[in-house]
């Protein structure tokens, strides 16, 4: 009840600040909140900008620093795209508050924050509500020529959507833990460090060697091709269709894992802490399915907290193991 008052008290107390300076300001106007000094709010304006850069074997993106290596409060959103194109180009519109920063670097392309980054998700009061200060997405585009192959292409922290299409690098890394939403089409990596903290989709992609580690979302694996890849899955559903896995394996502590035409090549295991494992019309030679406590059904055989086989000893095996929920093969 004491919480219920005083935030009663703090909304009073805005709606008074907000009549004070309406009043001293010759009518309503819309305030923001530099830390609590409340001040008139200045709009930011949208821009369009373009990027003189040039071919680089290295793609870096740090939009969590600024220019000078120092940390950024990179509290906004934009969104990034990187695409094929004709050649290398950079295109950013959006907020001028969020421009970021792009250079060449030795041989590396990198994209910083921009200077005045840090001030984007300011608290907005005016009567019509809270809002934003801006109402539009800034978005930035990237294109690289066609058949490039990067040496590697990282990505160490940002906000808002990843989007990578059509690229080719002999490194992947992505390391991001405040993002909407991270899309990988037709990608082509030869070793792969992805840790994030967001639905994953992954789409026509061929990635090998190496992990890619979700904390929170779900990952979508579709009409690729994975070689000793490691997949881990914090708290979300893992499902794939029309895939080709190669010495490979699925962990997740929470949540299901589906598989619909799956191609299995040398041992491929699905394991499952929490959540059902479903395999619906996989090419394998194999099965070994275990559960700990929940139903089995592999094809014409079914059990209950038991382990059931077809074939334990072919080359093209996928095993399940689940400690606390169904498995099933179709």
């Amino acid at each position: 009840m004491k919480k219920l008052f005083k935030a009663g008290w703090i909304v009073l107390l805005i709606g008074a600040v907000m009549t004070a300076i309406g009043v001293a300001k010759d009518g309503a106007k819309s305030i923001e909140f530099m830390g609590i000094k409340p001040v008139e709010l200045k709009e930011d304006k949208k821009i369009t900008k373009k990027y003189d850069v040039k071919e680089a074997k290295n793609l870096v993106m740090a939009l969590d620093k600024k220019a000078d290596g120092s940390n950024s409060d990179y509290s906004s959103i934009v969104n990034v795209e990187v695409r094929q194109g004709n050649d290398f180009s950079a295109k950013y519109s959006g907020s001028k508050n969020l421009a970021p920063v792009i250079k060449n670097e030795g041989d590396a392309l990198k994209i910083y924050a921009g200077k005045k980054s840090g001030n984007y998700r300011r608290v907005v009061f005016d009567f019509d509500g809270f809002r934003s200060s801006t109402d539009w997405t800034s978005r930035l585009v990237i294109t690289v020529p066609r058949d490039y192959k990067f040496s590697s292409v990282e990505n160490d922290g940002m906000n808002g959507d990843l989007t990578l299409s059509g690229l080719k690098a002999e490194n992947l890394k992505l390391h991001m833990y405040d993002v909407s939403d991270i899309m990988l089409n037709n990608i082509e990596a030869d070793k792969v460090d992805i840790d994030v903290s967001s639905d994953l989709k992954v789409n026509s992609s061929k990635l090998s060697y190496g992990m890619i580690k979700v904390d929170e979302g779900d990952l979508n694996l579709f009409d690729s091709e994975v070689n000793s890849i490691g997949f881990e899955l914090n708290d979300g559903d893992f499902s794939t269709s029309n895939t080709v896995m190669e010495k490979s394996s699925v962990k997740s502590n929470d949540g299901d894992i589906s598989a619909i035409n799956a191609t299995i090549k040398g041992r491929c295991q699905f394991i499952s802490q929490d959540g059902d494992i479903n395999v619906t019309n996989a090419q394998a030679d194999g099965y070994v399915s275990t559960t700990s406590s929940g139903d089995n059904l592999l094809h014409a055989k079914n059990g209950e907290a038991t382990t059931l086989e077809e074939n334990p000893n072919a080359a093209n095996i996928l095993v399940l193991m689940n400690s606390d929920g169904d498995n099933s093969v179709k």
